[in-house]
This record gives C-alpha cells, structure tokens and sequence, in this order.
C-alpha cells in the first residue's frame, strides 16, 4: 500500500523531494534497491542538502556491503545536519556492521547524550557481539 500511494504522489507531484526520498525508502525496504538508489541520487541531484537522502543513499550501501560508500554517505548527511538522529543511528549500524565495539560506543554515548529517550539505543544494547 506504502509503496502505491508514493509511487503516485511522486507521478503527480514529481520534484516533490520529499516524496521521492520517501517512495525510495520504501522501495528499499521492499528489496527494489537499484530503484531506491535512483530516487535518493535524484533527490540528491536536485538539492544536494537534502541530509535524509544521502541518509538512506548511504543505507542502501551498506545493505549492498559497500561500508565504505555507506560511511561517506552518512558524514556527509550528519555535515548537513549534525543533530539528525537517523542519520546518527545509522553511524552506530555502520560500525556495528564492521565490528568496531568503540566508534559504536562513541556513536551510542552521542546519542544517549543528545536523545536520552531514545529507543534506538535501547535495542541496540540487546545486540551480541
């Protein structure tokens, strides 16, 4: 259903960045990763600032094992807006994902510092090493 009312908002309302970088997370989400990248690059195109794109750009990356494309895509999102929660939790999976127990620890202290109620942080404790 997500995926039908975004793909049609997008078709009326095609330089509607936001709607474009959502119908991109949802086809993420439903496995279509080649056609998500494609919404995040053309959001990104259009308004390079635009941190929640290069957010998902960068999880669309690192669902496709390219860590280092991933990291580049979420600095880059957190340098557009250092206070972007998503974009913070995404660091902690980034370095959850390559093992590395202390910038996953520093990433978590910034987040349990800036958003002390934050779930996220909650359900990451629960993850084994």
């Amino acid at each position: 259903l997500a995926e039908s009312c975004y793909r049609k908002a997008v078709e009326l309302a095609p330089l509607n960045l936001e709607f474009r970088n959502k119908y991109g997370a949802v086809l993420l989400a439903l496995g279509s990763g080649y056609r998500a990248m494609e919404e995040f690059e053309f959001v990104i195109k259009e308004d390079s600032t635009f941190a929640a794109a290069w957010s998902n750009l960068g999880i669309h990356h690192l669902m496709g094992g390219k860590d280092q494309e991933a990291e580049r895509c979420f600095l880059r999102s957190l340098s557009l807006d250092p206070d972007y929660e998503i974009g913070m939790n995404n660091m902690v999976r980034l370095y959850y994902y390559r093992r590395d127990k202390v910038r996953f620890n520093t990433w978590m202290q910034k987040i349990k510092k800036q958003f002390p109620n934050s779930t996220f942080v909650l359900e990451m404790n629960k993850l084994k090493w």
